[in-house]
């Protein structure tokens, strides 16, 4: 079964869809996808912005790098930053390190 996990301090439904939950914090974001992995009804869809807002303790390329190394990065991923040098760095991330590649009819890494 899908789960959309949207992490970000702004967007909302209105601006990329239906989400099964939205993070507004970047330890919110981690608790739901590790959770999740534990319960073994993983995140199957991740929208993720760079930029989640002053006082957090990571962006999201650093939720990514996070994830990687738990070993738990969903199987699809969307990008969604405003940050061009960000987005750019987070879509590095995921070909080179994870060795996705982006379907430009989807808009989703994977």
């Amino acid at each position: 079964m899908s789960f959309y996990l949207l992490i970000d301090d702004i967007r909302g439904e209105d601006h990329v869809g239906k989400m099964d939950h939205i993070a507004r914090t970047a330890p919110e974001g981690r608790k739901v996808l590790a959770e999740r992995s534990l319960l073994g009804r993983p995140v199957t869809h991740l929208i993720l912005d760079n930029d989640l807002g002053p006082e957090q303790d990571m962006e999201g390329i650093e939720i990514l790098q996070w994830a990687r190394d738990k070993g738990i990065v969903p199987p699809n991923v969307a990008i969604v930053s405003s940050n061009t040098p960000a987005k750019a760095r987070m879509e590095l991330l995921l070909f080179h390190d994870m060795k996705y590649t982006y379907n430009r009819s989807t808009g989703w890494w994977s």
